[in-house]
């Protein structure tokens, strides 16, 4: 997601063909993806201080404690797919295997909400305000769990690639 909902990251003038190359998609599906890294963020949207243990190597912290250095909040920030939502985004399809539709309880640990739908629906919040549009779904949405998501994955790629 960071990649689609990024600016394109080709460099025209580059000697290296590849690196002229542009990065735009033409679709996105993705399963269990994070929306942000951003310890503010992950506070203010789920409700909790509790940090993932693998954001310390992510960032180059000393420790957990050290992820809310303002030294470190735009590099966490910048790494944060939600960051760069906007309207004219790819098709974009999100599926989260949990069934938890419940919100999550304040102070979850990482555990709870690094794949919980509760990414997703920070997502389509964030897509909403921003006038992008991304489809997301729980694991009891599709009948067959897995399965159906794949067979409506397949379907979603091919009207987005056909558009």
């Amino acid at each position: 997601m960071w990649v689609a909902f990024h600016g394109d990251l080709a460099d025209p003038v580059s000697s290296d063909p590849v690196a002229r190359e542009s990065t735009r998609v033409a679709a996105v599906v993705t399963s269990n993806a994070q929306a942000t890294y951003d310890p503010q963020t992950i506070e203010r949207a789920f409700h909790t201080r509790l940090l993932p243990k693998f954001l310390i190597d992510l960032f180059g912290a000393a420790s957990i404690d050290d992820l809310r250095d303002a030294r470190l909040s735009d590099k966490e920030r910048e790494a944060s797919p939600a960051v760069y939502i906007h309207a004219g985004e790819p098709p974009t399809l999100a599926y989260y295997t949990s069934d938890d539709r419940a919100s999550l309880p304040p102070n979850s640990p990482a555990e709870a909400y690094i794949y919980n739908p509760a990414q997703g629906r920070y997502l389509e919040q964030v897509a909403r305000e921003r006038g992008a549009n991304i489809e997301v779904h729980a694991g009891h949405e599709y009948p067959g769990g897995w399965d159906g998501f794949l067979y409506a994955a397949a379907a979603f790629l091919d009207a987005s690639l056909r558009r």
